[in-house]
């Protein structure tokens, strides 16, 4: 594992740890980073993790090979941890800059959200009335590409929030909160 990922890992757990009351279980942190049961972390990884807490493992007997394997269950962060956390985090003028950024980009996706309500509810009207009348629902193409282009822009502005704190967080996840504000018709 290269060194700027090994890094970049860690400090996904240590946050991931700092936000879950003190723990970071395997699942989801571990699958997040692309590990699995069946694909371990790195020993240089764990032993990178032990600096700032404690691993705490678990034992397992796999019925079909017949043999015990160890694996980590949850990582408990200690004082080391969290300082090393503020002590990368941004202060003075780096974190005001990038608060007043996400705040400007809060501010943009709200148009984006307002939208997304009017055509979830044009939607919902359009549904009703095709089950009247099919070729009614032919109306809701007119404001597809607008409904698609409102998606992708508060999505991109939900990813550059994330990216600007330097979090974990993927363009799936994004596009996940986007269609998370609004209910199933």
């Amino acid at each position: 594992m290269e060194q700027e990922k090994l890094d970049r890992a860690i400090r996904y757990v240590l946050r991931y740890a700092i936000e879950h009351n003190g723990k970071a279980y395997f699942n989801p942190c571990m699958y997040y980073l692309g590990f699995a049961d069946n694909i371990q972390p790195p020993k240089s990884f764990d032993d990178e993790l032990n600096k700032y807490g404690e691993i705490h493992y678990d034992t397992h007997y796999d019925l079909y090979d017949d043999e015990c394997y160890t694996t980590w269950s949850y990582f408990q962060i200690d004082d080391r941890g969290i300082k090393y956390i503020k002590e990368i985090e941004p202060s003075g003028i780096g974190k005001l800059i990038r608060i007043i950024l996400c705040f400007v980009l809060s501010v943009i996706q709200l148009p984006f959200i307002v939208e997304g309500w009017i055509s979830f509810f044009l939607n919902y009207i359009l549904k009703v009335v095709s089950s009247i009348f099919f070729p009614f629902a032919i109306l809701s193409f007119v404001w597809l590409p607008i409904d698609f282009i409102c998606g992708v822009s508060w999505s991109c502005c939900d990813y550059l929030k994330y990216k600007i704190w330097n979090r974990g967080f993927s363009w799936n996840a994004s596009a996940q909160r986007w269609t998370s504000h609004f209910p199933e018709l």
